[in-house]
Parts: C-alpha cells; sequence; structure tokens
C-alpha cells in the first residue's frame, strides 16, 4: 500500500468551514460559495460519487452498484480516519451525532470534498487526489 496522499489545500478560512460541525440556524451568504458547509457537503456527495465510480468503472467494469457503494463508504471511513479529520470538527454537535461515527465520517468527507471542489481548478483537483486515494487506502 501506498503512503497516503495529502489533502488538497484549503484556505484558512475554507478549512474552519469545512470542520466546524454545521449550524443550520446561521444565515446563508449566497455569494460566499465556502459559508455553509451543509451546501459544501451536498456538492461534495455529487462530486464524490461522480467522480469514484468515474475510476472504479475504468478499475472493475463488471462490478455490481452494491459493491462500488460499499467500497466508497470504506473509502471514505479509511480517509477520514487516516486524516484524523474526526478530531478536527468543532462543535456543539447535536444531542443524537456520534462524531466518530461512519455517517459522520461521510459527512466530513463530503464536506471537505465539496470545499475542494468549489476552489479553483476543483474538479481535477477532486480527481487527482481521488486517484491518490485509491492507489493509497486499495
Amino acid at each position: 500500500m501506498a503512503p497516503i496522499p495529502p489533502a488538497p489545500q484549503l484556505s484558512p478560512a475554507v478549512y474552519t468551514e469545512v470542520f466546524t460541525y454545521p449550524d443550520p440556524s446561521r444565515p446563508l451568504n449566497p455569494s460566499n460559495p465556502f459559508g455553509n458547509a451543509q451546501r459544501l457537503a451536498f456538492l461534495g456527495d455529487k462530486i464524490a460519487g461522480f467522480v469514484y465510480v468515474e475510476l472504479m468503472m475504468k478499475r472493475w467494469p463488471r462490478a455490481d452498484t452494491q459493491q462500488f457503494t460499499r467500497d466508497f463508504h470504506t473509502l471514505m471511513e479509511r480517509a477520514v480516519a487516516a486524516y484524523q479529520w474526526a478530531y478536527q470538527v468543532h462543535g456543539p454537535f447535536p444531542p443524537n451525532v456520534n462524531p466518530y461515527s461512519p455517517a459522520e465520517a461521510h459527512r466530513i468527507f463530503f464536506t471537505y470534498v465539496g470545499a475542494v471542489a468549489a476552489s479553483e481548478g476543483g474538479d481535477q483537483r477532486v480527481k487527482d487526489w481521488f486517484i491518490d486515494l485509491l492507489r493509497a487506502l486499495s
């Protein structure tokens, strides 16, 4: 296995947004593409899923959707653990949220991917990072 690649760099302000638990009561600033972790997670979910399936269909053209889903969840959880991102999130967490659960790992991963995708050259940066992640964690 290759060493885990560095995550794409984010500015300090964007990094803070990614690693602050989303507060749905905070007003949305539509002119700031990084100003809402929920939007970043939504964007990241779509981009990450697309990039992952695109790369995996080339690698395993006969794999079924269940295998893609299972392996994608494992990749996200392993990446969040390797980067130790769960320990970087600032609360407060709602009482029903386990900060170290698989669901929270997925949310953190999607939020980070969304922030990278919203950055300049983001789509290609996400794809290049995923190629390196797959090499390291597969």
